[in-house]
This record gives C-alpha cells, structure tokens and sequence, in this order.
C-alpha cells in the first residue's frame, strides 16, 4: 500500500497524471482497490485521497472508506472482515431438492 501511495502521489504526480496508472482504463481485467483510512490518521488520510483521485482520474475503481477513528486494530479487523466478504461474497444456499 505504502508504495502505491507513493506512485500515486509523489514527484508531483498528483490526481491521476501519473503515467503508471494509464493501464488501468485500457486493461482487460480492472483492478479494484479498496482504501480506508480514519479521520485521525491526518497524513495517511490525505494520501489515501490523493490516491483515491489518482486511481478514479486514471479509470481504475477504487472503493474508498473514510471512518471516525485513528490508527486502531479495532477497525483493522472490521475492514477486513468487509473486504473479505466483497471479494469473496458468499454463495447462495441450494435449496433442496423434493
């Protein structure tokens, strides 16, 4: 993550004109990010929705969270349990058969 950030923000490359995120919007399979970040976590914040900007003006998609709390393995453990079940959502139940 530390290091997409980077790309994604440093050297004044900043909503979207960096060239290694040209890929996205012309690849056969989109990568899809998922970002969060906690309104007390004041510098990894703002990266977040620098590169958040920078994915979505590029044509990748990004999912981005914003949550009231800092820096917090409370919140860790519930984004990835969500993270988890939209990438792998649970599949139907069968019904059985009569």
């Amino acid at each position: 993550m530390a290091k997409l950030l980077h790309h994604a923000v440093g050297h004044d490359q900043i909503a979207g004109t960096n060239p290694e995120f040209g890929t996205f919007a012309n690849s056969v399979t989109k990568s899809k990010f998922r970002i969060s970040a906690g309104h007390y976590e004041e510098t990894f914040l703002v990266n977040s929705q620098l590169a958040t900007t920078a994915i979505q003006n590029s044509g990748g998609d990004v999912e981005a969270r914003w949550f009231s709390d800092g820096h917090n393995p409370d919140q860790w453990n519930r984004a990835f349990a969500d993270n988890l079940m939209a990438v792998f959502p649970s599949k139907k139940a069968v019904e059985p058969t009569k």
